[in-house]
């Protein structure tokens, strides 16, 4: 009964004047990634499509974003974003990093049939399935997107 006319006396008052416990949520990000960029669509013969975004680049002082189709093993190449001072003019990529040429992965090329702004490449290796995954890659400070293509 003494707790009761305490607790009604001191709890009761300083719940009304606003008085207890608050709870603050924040939604904090595990990482950055930057949402504006270069869009380039990727697609293989299977219908299988994945859009990779390149980050912007100061277009004032002649740098834009291109394409790089970079062998990591012999059954898996990884498209990437790079920095270069104009425009992707090449239509055709093919995989650097090979030691022989026109034999296995060295075959992978990624096409584009656009005429003007070369945003869309449709990527095919002979007769072979091709699985494309969209990554992510720390390049300096910065979260940077890239394609993985695997032949299965």
């Amino acid at each position: 009964m003494v707790l009761k006319a305490i607790a009604l006396k001191l709890g009761l008052p300083a719940l009304l004047v606003g008085g207890g416990t608050y709870g603050v949520v924040q939604a904090i990000p595990l990482e950055s990634f930057d949402t504006s960029g270069s869009l380039f669509s990727i697609s293989t013969k299977e219908n299988q499509h994945v859009t990779l975004m390149c980050p912007y680049y100061d277009y004032s002082n002649n740098e834009h974003a291109n394409l790089k189709l970079v062998k990591v093993s012999e059954d898996t190449a990884e498209l990437k974003c790079v920095k270069a001072n104009q425009e992707q003019k090449e239509k055709t990529l093919k995989v650097t990093g090979t030691e022989k040429p026109e034999v296995g992965l060295s075959k992978l090329v990624c096409e584009s049939q656009d005429l003007h702004e070369i945003r869309a490449y449709a990527c095919s290796l002979d007769q072979k399935k091709l699985q494309l995954t969209l990554g992510k890659e720390t390049i300096g400070d910065k979260l940077q997107q890239k394609v993985t293509i695997k032949v299965t």
